[in-house]
């Protein structure tokens, strides 16, 4: 699958915010495991979940770098693969003619 960044589009993160466990309801108790006790793995045990907004928010300065450092990974990856097929095409070719002299 080929990337295809959005230029027009500025990169952003989503929005978390504490709420109460969905799984224990908020006790950090649930069904109770030999090896681990009822401690609830969906809060750890803290009653309290991170959850997404559904909003976004404006890469920091820190988060864009790692942004923008992952883009031209991407880009690298996309320019190797097309010199891949590149030279499997034109391989094939030569096969195709030297199997035509």
């Amino acid at each position: 699958m080929t990337h295809t960044p959005d230029t027009n589009h500025e990169p952003t993160a989503p929005v978390f915010a504490l709420a109460t466990c969905r799984r224990c309801k908020g006790t950090g108790i649930y069904s109770y495991h030999p090896a681990c006790g009822n401690t609830c793995f969906g809060c750890n045990g803290t009653g309290q979940e991170m959850r997404d907004t559904g909003q976004r928010r404006p890469l920091t300065t820190d988060e864009r770098a790692k942004y923008d450092e992952y883009e031209a990974g991407e880009r690298a990856r996309e320019q190797r693969a097309a010199e891949r097929a590149a030279r499997r095409a034109a391989r094939e070719i030569i096969a195709a003619q030297g199997d035509l002299a």
